[in-house]
């Protein structure tokens, strides 16, 4: 709604309805300015000091619908993960993998998880585990059956 006042100030709109072009520049920059908001999330979860942080975050996002996670479920698709990207380093230890999960609920990583009750995580904004499936597609890897098709 803010966008569409904005355009429609912008382009000194006087009709008491909006037109379509005003609609969809709004919608244009209100798409534009989540994909800043989301991007900026990502790099925050995965930018830090290690690039470890990308598969752990994918594998989260792994599975067709689902919202919360279990860590042996995570555990689990981060090791399928990393077969398929046999030039990475892969995280061996659990308890270090663990850690890393951990570190997704911290501010330090954007709070980008929450955990929920033991072993249970989540993300904060499921628009954001759509984002994060979008980067692993773009990255050849594709998450569960809701993967974008090629």
């Amino acid at each position: 709604m803010d966008e569409i006042l904005n355009v429609a100030f912008e382009e000194t709109y006087s009709d008491e309805t909006v037109n379509q072009t005003i609609f969809n520049e709004a919608m244009r920059r209100a798409a534009s300015g989540a994909a800043t908001h989301l991007q900026g999330a990502y790099e925050a979860a995965t930018l830090k000091g290690t690039d470890r942080y990308v598969e752990v975050l994918w594998s989260v996002a792994n599975g067709q619908h689902i919202q919360e996670r279990q860590f042996k479920d995570i555990r689990n698709d981060y090791k399928a993960i990393m077969a398929a990207r046999p030039q990475r380093d892969a995280i061996v230890k659990e308890q270090t993998l663990r850690n890393h999960v951990n570190a997704l609920c911290e501010d330090s990583n954007g709070s980008v998880l929450e955990k929920m009750k033991t072993g249970w995580y989540k993300f904060r904004d499921p628009m954001f585990r759509g984002y994060v499936r979008m980067m692993a597609f773009n990255e050849g890897i594709e998450l569960g059956d809701e993967s974008f098709p090629r």
